[in-house]
């Protein structure tokens, strides 16, 4: 299985399971089968976007230099509640979190909730960059971003990218 699929799959579980939560009468039992799948995909998908994160670190870097021609350190951290745990782990969390979930009818736990923060020169990027350095993030991002489809694809993708220079000094334009 591959992102996607599980991706959609774990969407559909934690639909299911939300709607369950929205009941007057949600117990473990109704509920077991829907943890079991988020449980199973969360795992997998936060696999693979630790994976993406890592591969996007090792080039981010080198790419925003070439883009910003300084020596700005970027870094893409990837913020989650399911690091490194196991799908018995993950299935335990979300049985835990049940009375809390009734309460506010929806699930407080899974790779639902995870965030990616851009660091910029070990401060969040948001905050601390100028637009300018955030536009030439973003463009960094979506060099490796063409390139990752590209080295799994072996499909040279189109970028289309709309008034991406507005924001960008001289230097950077070039």
């Amino acid at each position: 299985e591959d992102y996607n699929d599980c991706s959609s799959r774990y969407e559909k579980a934690l639909k299911q399971r939300n709607e369950l939560l929205k009941t007057e009468i949600v117990t473990d039992a109704s509920l077991f089968s829907w943890n079991l799948l988020l449980a199973k995909y969360g795992t997998k998908i936060y696999q693979y976007r630790r994976e993406l994160v890592n591969e996007i670190n090792q080039k981010l870097n080198d790419v925003y230099h070439s883009i910003a021609d300084n020596n700005d350190q970027i870094k893409l951290d990837y913020k989650t509640e399911v690091e490194d745990i196991t799908e018995n782990k993950y299935l335990k969390l979300l049985e835990n979190s049940l009375d809390r979930d009734r309460r506010i009818e929806h699930t407080s736990f899974g790779v639902h909730k995870d965030d990616f923060i851009f660091q910029f020169n070990g401060c969040e990027a948001d905050g601390s960059a100028s637009r300018g350095e955030t536009r030439s993030i973003i463009l960094a991002l979506k060099f490796i971003e063409a390139a990752i489809i590209q080295s799994k694809t072996n499909q040279k993708p189109i970028v289309l990218l709309d008034d991406v220079f507005s924001e960008l000094d001289e230097s950077r334009r070039r």
